[in-house]
């Protein structure tokens, strides 16, 4: 041990004296040990913590939903609980389970603002529940839901999964007997009535009292339909594959040039048709769902370099009338469309050439 004892400052005159004085040094490192010893032993009042219980996941899952049922559910838009306990039957479902309910689904598209609307009719007409709804630029698609009602062959064919699968074979027979008998009764009532004689005389008398009566009859001549006017006929669409005109048109340089005012006052009200896309998109004055859209051919969008800039003015997405596959929630700049527009005025001061919208086909 370091520690040591101090003793006085004096020399040790005797073999004694230096005996006394290791016997008190031995004593006391003998005591220091004992401490040491005594120190490093365990309080017998001290417990040791436990370490925490493991619970098996299943004891959390139930645990977890005793304490959602115990729970006063949150209601939704539609008065249906938003949360449940795990494999309990939905209300009003009867015995049946909820993973047995088939759904029937459908999609409603609305503009923005008028979602509530068309919720509450969704459900008062036809008793469809909300899912989910994905809301775009302009309009909000929401998809409904409603279980699908039970018909007797729905009914019918549960029934039969019901069963055992030797029921099921022997069931199957038996209806497969009957329907055999059903086609061969068919059949001999159909050949009866061919070779019955009652039916034969009766169709000889009626050829006979033909040939007493026959008399010529006169076909009433046709009458002449009378002839459409050029106004009341289909009008031609013009493309730029059976309109050279139209085609030059399309690939001018210049949105400015004096042929665009020569060509709207020739086929002005008339309908052409072209593939192109939407240079600029702009809210027309202070309106949120009324538009400016300017059009440009081809697929540059607001790159377009050639062609004149056609304009819609003042129209909303109902005017486009969308067509084709996949018609998108909303319109944007960029976008790549089939016009059938009709021919408006042109404004030389502004370089812009009017059009009416027909339709609007996504490709």
């Amino acid at each position: 041990m370091d520690n040591q004892i101090e003793t006085p400052m004096r020399p040790v005159r005797s073999a004694v004296h230096s005996g006394w004085v290791r016997s008190v040094d031995v004593r006391l490192e003998t005591k220091l040990i004992e401490d040491v010893i005594h120190a490093q032993r365990p309080d017998p009042s001290y417990t040791a913590p436990r370490p925490p219980r493991r619970v098996p996941p299943e004891a959390h899952e139930n645990t977890f939903y005793a304490d959602l049922a115990n729970c006063e559910p949150a209601v939704g838009a539609n008065n249906t609980s938003v949360h449940q306990a795990k494999g309990a039957p939905d209300k009003g479902s009867g015995n049946r389970m909820s993973g047995n309910i088939k759904y029937e689904y459908k999609s409603v598209q609305t503009m923005r603002g008028l979602e509530n609307r068309s919720i509450e009719k969704a459900q008062n007409e036809g008793g469809w529940e909300l899912v989910d709804q994905a809301q775009g630029t302009l309009r909000t698609t929401l998809n409904f839901r409603r279980v699908k009602p039970e018909t007797f062959l729905s009914k019918a064919w549960d029934a039969f999964r019901g069963l055992a699968p030797a029921k099921q074979r022997s069931l199957a027979a038996a209806v497969a007997v009957l329907l055999v008998l059903a086609a061969v009764g068919i059949g001999i009532a159909a050949a009866h009535d061919k070779g019955d004689p009652k039916a034969q005389n009766s169709a000889t008398k009626s050829t006979g009292s033909a040939t007493v009566n026959e008399t010529p009859i006169t076909s009433p001549t046709p009458t002449p339909s009378p002839s459409l006017t050029p106004s009341e006929e289909t009008e031609p669409i013009i493309t730029a594959e059976n309109n050279k005109e139209l085609a030059a048109l399309l690939n001018l340089g210049d949105n400015c040039d004096p042929s665009m005012a020569q060509f709207a006052a020739k086929y002005q009200d008339q309908k052409i048709e072209f593939d192109g896309s939407i240079e600029n998109m702009q809210k027309h004055e202070k309106y949120d769902t009324r538009y400016d859209i300017l059009l440009g051919p081809g697929d540059a969008g607001p790159n377009t370099g050639v062609g004149p800039a056609f304009k819609y003015d003042n129209v909303n997405m109902f005017d486009l009338n969308l067509t084709g596959m996949n018609i998108p929630s909303s319109v944007s700049t960029g976008a790549k469309f089939r016009f059938t527009a009709k021919v408006g005025a042109y404004n030389p001061k502004q370089c812009l050439f009017f059009l009416t919208p027909v339709s609007t086909t996504v490709r």
